[in-house]
């Protein structure tokens, strides 16, 4: 829906709802389907990518199979932001100009992510596996591991702003979208939101280039509080929500 576009009450009236929030968006824009696409193509390259190579023989069978958990958890990764732009479109449904921009930037960033990640979580589960799992990515020394966990940390926090500036954009849009206050206010709880993980991955990054060498692994480590952050955030934004419901 183009930015000068204004949505109706009528309209509005015939929209399917999804957990209180009229999809906008049930039409597949020619942006949305240009993101689909790419993030298609960026799973192609986390398959291909990292110097894969089709098995010959039993134990090469084996190294290709142990490289399986490093891959889903890239996966899962990738398709989090793609989800999270999906569910954007559908609530939204727009393709105008500052649109369009931030969702070629979260294309252009996560092309570029691609490769970090599957090295960083190669690399991870080889150290919680205590080396079962082998990385097929060498880090030779400590600066190596620094620098990962800053292209990590920076990519992260890239993409989980545009995210944000998303559902910022579409805040500022609210009159010709006509958001109700529980639209308006679960759009700010995904601001908040990706904003709290942009915060997450900056700040590995500041520990990576900070911390000394014997503490460098802090830096990936961090994400951890991602798993008490964001569930308190949700438990704190869920109950407000209830509260305006009731009101």
């Amino acid at each position: 829906m183009p930015e000068t576009d204004t949505v109706t009450p009528e309209q509005l009236a015939d929209l399917p709802t999804r957990n209180g929030f009229r999809q906008r968006g049930m039409e597949m824009t020619r942006l949305e389907t240009f993101t689909d696409a790419a993030f298609a193509f960026v799973v192609t390259l986390l398959v291909v990518g990292g110097g894969d190579s089709v098995p010959m023989n039993f134990d090469e069978m084996i190294n290709a199979l142990k490289q399986v958990p490093a891959f889903i958890a890239s996966f899962a990764n990738i398709m989090w932001f793609w989800y999270a732009h999906h569910v954007w479109s559908r609530r939204f449904g727009l393709e105008d100009v500052t649109s369009v921009l931030l969702s070629l930037a979260l294309v252009l960033i996560v092309l570029i992510y691609v490769y970090p990640l599957k090295a960083i979580y190669s690399g991870a589960m080889q150290f919680f596996s205590g080396g079962f799992l082998t990385s097929y990515f060498g880090i030779s020394s400590i600066d190596d591991l620094r620098s990962m966990f800053v292209i990590f940390g920076t990519a992260y926090a890239a993409l989980s702003s545009m995210i944000a500036l998303l559902y910022r954009h579409a805040l500022r849009l609210e009159k010709n979208l006509l958001l109700d206050a529980v639209e308006k206010f679960d759009a700010h709880t995904e601001k908040g939101f990706w904003l709290t993980n942009a915060g997450i991955g900056a700040v590995s990054s500041l520990l990576a280039l900070t911390l000394p060498d014997g503490l460098i692994v802090i830096a990936g480590m961090f994400y951890g509080f991602l798993g008490i952050l964001m569930p308190w955030y949700h438990i704190r934004r869920r109950r407000a929500r209830k509260t305006l419901l009731e009101a």
